[in-house]
């Protein structure tokens, strides 16, 4: 299964996304600190991150130095307004239902336009 990364303020719904990752078997680590995300970022084993756009712009950021610093690194963004310039790989509105962050995490990365 994937090694993953959540970066979500908000502590019952970064971990309720945990959970539900981790119960698939997937490993997860989930914070709320951007200088953590940012140094997990640099993790080899790091397969994707969901990032929740609605946290503004240490969220926007993440996203920013991914795409730098890990540009194969699948980004699923989740956000409840259209008004973020930064884009995921995938995007989820929020809330989502579990079966589509599920599907969203088991995706193959497509070519960027």
């Amino acid at each position: 299964m994937s090694c993953l990364l959540v970066f979500v303020e908000d502590p019952e719904l970064r971990s309720s996304l945990r959970e539900i990752l981790a119960l698939e078997g997937h490993q997860v680590s989930a914070t709320a600190i951007p200088s953590v995300a940012l140094g997990l970022l640099r993790e080899p084993s790091l397969e994707a991150v969901i990032v929740d756009l609605d946290d503004g712009e240490p969220a926007e950021e993440l996203v920013r130095s991914a795409r730098r610093e890990r540009p194969a690194l699948r980004v699923i963004a989740l956000c409840g307004t259209a008004g973020s310039p930064v884009r995921g790989d995938v995007n989820l509105a929020h809330p989502c239902h579990a079966r589509e962050l599920l599907s969203a995490v088991e995706r193959p990365l497509q070519a960027r336009a």
